[in-house]
């Protein structure tokens, strides 16, 4: 392990011990124990299945970035996403896109250069339905001041992502601003550098059109649409009477949350971001702490549960 990994781990691990901290600092864990003893397991298992359907729009998603480049089939999206999202809980700083790529790379004709273009972009439109979502929650709700604060740091990397990926979009434009590093490559490396920036280039293709920017970001807000279903389950699971604000508010601030680089399973997060969000409607700390273990064991089932079943049934190895 290099010096700048050992770093890493060890600023995962501060921070996951100052949240855990914080998270169980006046807590009645005799409440939390009594409370996940009865958990609705109907409500467990829908929101498991709603977390599953959002993977499988992910997937829509994804086929349609790539799309411009290559046809893949739709259930090898789905495993890959799968794989991935249980990489990011099994993996410390969510690093399960590695294995996402790995997946996709090994079922279908996606190189890595197209695969990591193509995520990135899904990443960037995810944050920009984010930006929606929070848009349509300050109509109804005040904000607590430290997710306005995280709204104008995303809001200005988003926007600024956005606009570079389009300009790359435009191939006769941009594919000039990489030719002076073709040119300076050594002869043997060449065609490989050329064709690896066309690739990464081509990732991004799907923005070339503006009606299909508009189809791939009512794509991805209908992977949030799932997720915030899950998030009612997980709430009605735990004994949670909700409306339509909570679950939303719950799942903006717990996605916010998921951006901070911790250990492996977003420990502490799901944690300190569930009692932050929670008690902004009055919930107590105990009982937002036992939900937090709810909506992460929603979570892990689905994406770990399903992805080594994904992930061994399609043989693939890590050798």
């Amino acid at each position: 392990m290099n010096y700048r990994k050992t770093l890493q781990f060890l600023i995962g691990i501060a921070l996951t011990v100052l949240l855990l901290y914080l998270a169980f600092t006046k807590v009645d864990i005799s409440v939390v124990i009594e409370r996940l003893r009865q958990t609705k397991l109907e409500y467990v298992l829908l929101g498991i299945c709603t977390f599953l359907i959002s993977y499988l729009i992910r997937a829509r998603l994804w086929k349609e970035l790539l799309r411009p480049s290559v046809d893949v089939p739709i259930i090898h999206l789905f495993k890959a996403v799968v794989i991935g999202q249980m990489g990011n809980n099994i993996l410390p700083f969510r690093g399960g896109e590695i294995l996402r790529i790995y997946s996709i790379k090994k079922t279908s004709l996606v190189n890595v250069p197209l695969a990591l273009s193509s995520i990135t972009l899904e990443r960037v439109l995810d944050l920009i339905s984010l930006i929606v979502l929070i848009g349509f929650l300050s109509i109804w709700i005040d904000l607590p001041d430290l997710l306005r604060k995280s709204i104008l740091i995303i809001v200005f990397c988003t926007i600024l992502l956005f606009f570079i990926m389009i300009f790359l979009a435009q191939v006769k434009s941009s594919k000039k601003y990489f030719n002076w590093l073709v040119n300076i490559s050594p002869k043997n490396q060449k065609y490989l550098i050329d064709k690896t920036i066309n690739n990464l280039i081509q990732g991004v293709a799907s923005l070339k059109n503006p009606i299909m920017i508009f189809g791939i970001i009512f794509i991805s807000l209908g992977c949030w649409i799932f997720a915030y279903i899950s998030v009612v389950f997980s709430l009605k699971a735990y004994h949670i009477e909700t409306g339509w604000i909570m679950p939303l508010f719950v799942l903006v601030v717990l996605n916010i949350g998921m951006m901070v680089p911790l250990l492996p399973a977003s420990l502490g997060a799901y944690q300190f971001f569930s009692i932050l969000a929670l008690e902004h409607f009055g919930i107590d700390r105990s009982i937002a702490l036992g939900f937090s273990f709810v909506i992460q064991s929603i979570d892990l089932i689905a994406s770990v549960g399903f992805g080594l079943i994904f992930f061994y049934t399609g043989r693939l190895n890590f050798s």
